[in-house]
Parts: structure tokens; C-alpha cells; sequence
């Protein structure tokens, strides 16, 4: 059954949670990144046609996490939501025989995709949304990706072939934060490049009004369609 908004906020409140408690007691981890994607991810895997009881099901829709070191968010969000129990989650992240590793891995229920470097889930998301058009299938993909990593190039070339493909079963999710490892993103990719680029490719971008007016609040959320 799918959360209400204010039943999603409650358990945005209980992931934070979750997110600090595995990273302390796995002493290791990416609480940041995890927090200010936390309400993104279970929008998403609330709203995609994903069912906990059959997470694997050939009909699903296809959820792609392209910065996967923000696993705790990503594996918080989904016990939460009833893929697998948060005790184990827990107890088990980043600790050796535990499926809860660091970096999102493909076989956990809900996750499609294993990360790896920065930059690849567009390609990933690109590639089955294609597959789909191709196969006949009805699903629908959506990617999450960080605005850290919006600058490489890959990204670049997976969005025009979206665009090219006229993939309209894909959907796109940039978290703007405007924090990376060396500091802020606007220093080295700005909003506005980020704007430009997607608008040069022909891809409409739908910017909420805090994007818009000040780009200086700490979570900001950017959605791309064709």
C-alpha cells in the first residue's frame, strides 16, 4: 500500500535515524549524502510500481541510484518500506558476509543497479529504458543522481541519447545540495550550467520556485524529463 505524504515524512524522520545509527555502529559510511537524498528516495521507490512482496517482478518499474554511496539512505528507505527488515539492515551494514555493503548492490530487493564510480547511473537507466521501448515493456525507469557528479561527461552523452532515443518512460532526479568532498558544487558546476546544458541538449527541466529564487537552501530538488 502506498505511504501518504504525511506518513512518508514520518518515516523520512525514522531513516535519518536509521542512516546515523548504521554509520556509527559500522563506524564507517556517507550520513550526508544519505540525509539530504533520504526524501527523494522514498518518494520515488513509494510512488514507482515496485512491490516489496515481489521486488523482482519482469513488470516493475526500474529505479536507478547513481551516487550509491549514499547506501544508508538508499537501504534505510527501503526497509522502511518493507523490502527487508531495518534490524538486519542495521546490525549488518558494511560488515563482513552482510549483503548491506557500502555501495549499492544489485540482488538486494529494490536495488536495480550496482554503483561504482560517479556518473554511470544515467547510462544504466538510459540502457533500460531503451530496453524497454525495444522489448514492448510497459515499466517505467527513474534515476537519481548527485549534483556533484552532474559535470562528467558520460552524463552528458547518456543525455542526449535519451533525448535522441525519445525516451519518454525515463525520468531523472538531481539532488542539489550544493555540497561535494571539496567543497561547494556551484564552485566548479553552477545551477545555472547545469540549466543551460540540459536546456541545450532538449530537455525540459521542471525546477521547483526554491531552486529558482535561492539557490542558497540546503536541500534543493531537481527533476529532468524529456
Amino acid at each position: 500500500m502506498k505511504k501518504s505524504l504525511s506518513e512518508l515524512k514520518e518515516l523520512g524522520r525514522l531513516c535519518r535515524g536509521d542512516i546515523l545509527k548504521m554509520t556509527t555502529v559500522a563506524k564507517s559510511g556517507h550520513p550526508g549524502g544519505s540525509m539530504s537524498s533520504i526524501d527523494m528516495y522514498l518518494s520515488v521507490f513509494n510512488m514507482a510500481n515496485i512491490d516489496p512482496e515481489n521486488p523482482f517482478d519482469p513488470k516493475r518499474d526500474r529505479v536507478v541510484i547513481s551516487h550509491g554511496h549514499t547506501s544508508p539512505g538508499v537501504y534505510s528507505a527501503l526497509a522502511r518500506l518493507g523490502f527487508f527488515n531495518v534490524d538486519d539492515l542495521i546490525a549488518g551494514f558494511r560488515h563482513a558476509g552482510s549483503i548491506f555493503e557500502g555501495h549499492i548492490t544489485r540482488g538486494i530487493p529494490g536495488v536495480e543497479w550496482t554503483t561504482g564510480n560517479l556518473g554511470q547511473g544515467l547510462s544504466a537507466g538510459v540502457g533500460m529504458a531503451l530496453a524497454a521501448k525495444i522489448t514492448g515493456d510497459n515499466y517505467h525507469v527513474f534515476v537519481l543522481h548527485s549534483d556533484g557528479e552532474s559535470p562528467k561527461g558520460q552524463i552528458a552523452e547518456a543525455r542526449r541519447t535519451a533525448k535522441k532515443e525519445n525516451l519518454n518512460n525515463l525520468t531523472v532526479l538531481v539532488d542539489y545540495n550544493d555540497i561535494q568532498i571539496s567543497g561547494r558544487a556551484r564552485m566548479c558546476y553552477m545551477l545555472i550550467s547545469l540549466k543551460n546544458t540540459n536546456l541545450q541538449d532538449g530537455i525540459l527541466l521542471k525546477l521547483t520556485d526554491m531552486i529558482m529564487n535561492n539557490y542558497s537552501m540546503p536541500l534543493k530538488k531537481l527533476k529532468a524529463t524529456n
